[in-house]
C-alpha cells in the first residue's frame, strides 16, 4: 500500500508539473501576434485625462514597431530602437539608439510636438504592462497609459 500511495503522489507531482510548465508556456507565447506589427499613438497620459495625439503636418504620429525581439519607433520627431519582451501582460521594452531627425533650430522642431515626443518617450521608457483588444494595443506605466491603434 505504501508503494501505491508513493506512486500516486508522484503521478500528482508529475501531473502538476506538466501543468505548470503549459501554463508558462502559454504566458510566454501570449504575444505571438506582437512581432510584425506597426502602431501609431493616439492617446497618453493619465487614464482619467487622456491627451490626444497633436497632428502636424510636417512631423509623424509617434509610431512603434515590433519584430521578432526587436522594436523600432518614432516620437514624431526622432526615431529610436531597442529590444522587447513579453511575458503574458508584462513587457519590457529596452532601449538601443535615438536617432535626431529633426535638425536644429526652432522650426525645425516645433515645441508642441517636442514636448508631446518627451511626453511619449518618457511614458515608454517606463512600460510595465500591455493590454490588447483588437487592433488597440494599451501600454500601462505607473504614470499613465499609451493608446495605440495598428496602422500595419
Amino acid at each position: 500500500m505504501t508503494t501505491q500511495r508513493l506512486r500516486i503522489v508522484t503521478g500528482i507531482v508529475l501531473l502538476v508539473c506538466v501543468i505548470s510548465s503549459i501554463q508558462g508556456i502559454a504566458r510566454i507565447v501570449s504575444a505571438y501576434w506582437l512581432p510584425g506589427t506597426t502602431w501609431e499613438l493616439q492617446y497618453y497620459g493619465d487614464p482619467q485625462h487622456l491627451q490626444a495625439v497633436l497632428p502636424h503636418p510636417r512631423w509623424s504620429t509617434p509610431t512603434l514597431a515590433f519584430g521578432r525581439g526587436t522594436m523600432t519607433g518614432t516620437g514624431g520627431c526622432n526615431a529610436m530602437d531597442g529590444s522587447f519582451l513579453a511575458v503574458g501582460s508584462a513587457l519590457k521594452l529596452s532601449f538601443g539608439r535615438t536617432f535626431a531627425l529633426c535638425g536644429s533650430g526652432a522650426e525645425s522642431h516645433p515645441g508642441e510636438i517636442m514636448g508631446q515626443e518627451a511626453h511619449y518617450l518618457g511614458l515608454l521608457y517606463e512600460v510595465r504592462t500591455f493590454t490588447h483588444d483588437g487592433n488597440t494595443l494599451t501600454l500601462h506605466t505607473p504614470d499613465g497609459i499609451l493608446v495605440f491603434e495598428r496602422s500595419d
